[in-house]
């Protein structure tokens, strides 16, 4: 299943942009791979940046070697490898925090592919959406992490470290996935359906598509980062 890509990565009304962002793609032995991840480091704790920065590169470092390492790698092997790397980010970011005597932590949302099957991964309140061109619908996958009052109830690095739910996909022709932090979704959460469908729709490029998104969120008044992958399937 062949796939484009593109990515934003915006400031927006802050002075640092907090978010990170990963994007890796490869095809080994006919086969085709994806990671795709952004992380939203939080701004309650200590240099949030440090946090998503961490998760984002040891999540892409552990995804490159996994393939280079083997000359076919089976796809529950290789979510295998990225389970214990957000175990050991989160081990990583609470020692750092003790050494420092501060608290670190971030949000992650991580799209796995290898050839048709995709696997999903959110903690925190970043998320992963699925819209089908045919269906000309947008699905949330998974949940938020967050309580009534909107403050998150698990992230990487701060707090004790649960089991992480996977949801495992089928790609189809024509899937595209928006990955985005809170700061790209939050203001356009009741119009993210029709914007993306008018947008996935036009002959723009992805990065323009995922631009014109951004900028409808800017006039409802979005100030925060904001980070977002677009992955099309099927072209």
């Amino acid at each position: 299943m062949k796939f484009t890509t593109a990515y934003l990565w915006e400031t927006g009304g802050r002075m640092v942009n907090e978010d990170s962002l990963t994007v890796f793609g490869a095809t080994k032995a006919g086969r085709d791979y994806l990671l795709a991840a952004v992380a939203d480091g939080i701004g309650g704790l200590c240099s949030g940046e440090i946090a998503s920065g961490h998760i984002t590169y040891r999540l892409k470092l552990a995804f490159e070697m996994a393939i280079s390492r083997h000359s076919v790698i089976d796809s529950d092997k290789l979510l295998r490898i990225i389970l214990r790397e957000l175990y050991s980010c989160h081990k990583d970011l609470l020692k750092l925090g003790k050494l420092n005597n501060t608290s670190y932590g971030t949000t992650v949302s991580a799209l796995i592919v290898k050839d048709r099957r995709a696997y999903c991964i959110s903690i925190g309140d970043s998320r992963i959406y699925r819209f089908n061109r045919f269906l000309h619908k947008i699905v949330q996958i998974g949940r938020n992490h967050v309580d009534h009052r909107g403050r998150l109830t698990r992230c990487i690095g701060s707090g004790a470290f649960r089991r992480i739910k996977v949801r495992r996909l089928t790609l189809h022709r024509g899937d595209t996935f928006l990955i985005a932090t809170d700061g790209f979704y939050r203001n356009i959460t009741p119009q993210l359906n029709i914007l993306c469908e008018e947008a996935l729709n036009d002959t723009d490029n992805l990065a323009l598509k995922l631009e014109k998104i951004y900028r409808a969120g800017c006039s409802m008044g979005n100030k925060d980062n904001a980070s977002a992958i677009l992955v099309r399937f099927g072209r």
